[in-house]
């Protein structure tokens, strides 16, 4: 089940299992990607930050699930866009320390 979290888990609109099976594809992913018990109570617009993992990485994070099935600019994995906390490898120290005084300027 699903836990509450105030009044914004069901905010209207078509229920999040539904639009999934409308949305072919996009839907099925998403659907896929849900990492909680079934979403009964959640709609498309809900506000809820679901557990979501990515199924090309494997990245698991938390997002709103009206932010996944908005349909101007849906968002994705922060890991596979590049967006996702950078690793010791990945991050700006690390490329000063490489780069010496160019990294020093």
């Amino acid at each position: 089940m699903v836990k509450k979290r105030g009044a914004n888990q069901r905010t209207g609109g078509k229920p999040f299992i539904e639009w999934c099976a409308e949305n072919g594809e996009r839907g099925e992913r998403l659907a896929n990607e849900f990492r909680e018990e079934l979403p009964t109570e959640l709609t498309k617009a809900s506000h809820y930050k679901a557990k979501w993992k990515c199924l090309n990485c494997k990245h698991v994070w938390r997002a709103k699930v009206c932010n996944r099935t908005n349909s101007n600019r849906p968002s994705g994995c922060p890991q596979c866009a590049n967006y996702a906390p950078a690793s010791e490898t990945n991050n700006f120290l690390a490329w000063c320390e490489k780069n010496g005084e160019l990294g020093k300027k």
